[in-house]
């Protein structure tokens, strides 16, 4: 941690550098986003910038005509790229994601602790649509599914689930539910390296209310149009 800990320190002031130089540039982003870089945010165009020694590849879409849903529900490279580094350098022990949908991500992390050799690992997935849930998902021992129909129901499987060191919300944009779900995965998220990550935090105001009122700083992914935003739950200085 005392390695992380550092390379993110040192990242976070080379950044807000760079932030400023690029400040011209901004005035071409939302209003939110905006927000976010007064607070202190910083954006990235390449995922390692984010998290250690990321490889830069194509924030492409992936695209594929095998797939219930239409390809904006699919989470872009850049962010299935950002899962995979943190998953490698935190070893988290649980992993919780909202918003199966294709199960792009929920693969990515599956694939993520078999790469890392993380056996004891386990994704707990949620979603409104128990469909999404296919054979390949069902028979991995490490991923489990939990059907969310209602804020309530998301609440009550939070709470039994009590505890996580990554949380990942890539489910309804809106800005009651980004903030619902914020709030609620803040509360069991480990203390000593907890990780917060949301897709799309350029659909509403909530990521960037949420910062305000925890005071963190956030880390934000460009990402084949759109923003992925991260905070950390211990203060990393």
């Amino acid at each position: 941690m005392t390695i992380i800990s550092n390379y993110i320190s040192y990242t976070t002031n080379k950044l807000r550098q760079i932030r400023r130089k690029l400040g011209a540039k901004l005035i071409d982003v939302p209003l939110q986003l905006n927000d976010i870089t007064l607070m202190g945010g910083s954006f990235f165009d390449d995922p390692k910038e984010l998290v250690l020694n990321l490889i830069h590849k194509s924030a492409a879409r992936i695209e594929t005509d095998d797939q219930d849903y239409p390809n904006f529900f699919n989470t872009n490279v850049g962010t299935l790229e950002l899962l995979t580094k943190l998953i490698e350098e935190f070893r988290p022990s649980v992993v919780v994601e909202t918003g199966v949908a294709n199960g792009r991500s929920t693969r990515q992390i599956l694939s993520a602790f078999k790469q890392f050799e993380l056996q004891n690992s386990r994704l707990i997935s949620m979603d409104i649509d128990s469909n999404v849930v296919k054979a390949d998902l069902r028979e991995n021992e490490q991923f489990e599914f939990r059907l969310i129909d209602s804020p309530i129901k998301f609440k009550i499987e939070m709470a039994n689930i009590f505890y996580c060191n990554i949380f990942y919300h890539d489910s309804d944009h809106s800005y009651s539910s980004q903030m619902m779900e914020y709030e609620t995965a803040w509360e069991i998220l480990d203390p000593e390296n907890g990780i917060l990550i949301s897709d799309d935090v350029n659909w509403s105001n909530a990521f960037r209310d949420f910062c305000k009122k925890v005071n963190r700083s956030p880390f934000l992914l460009a990402d084949c149009g759109k923003f992925s935003g991260v905070i950390s739950k211990p203060v990393w200085r």
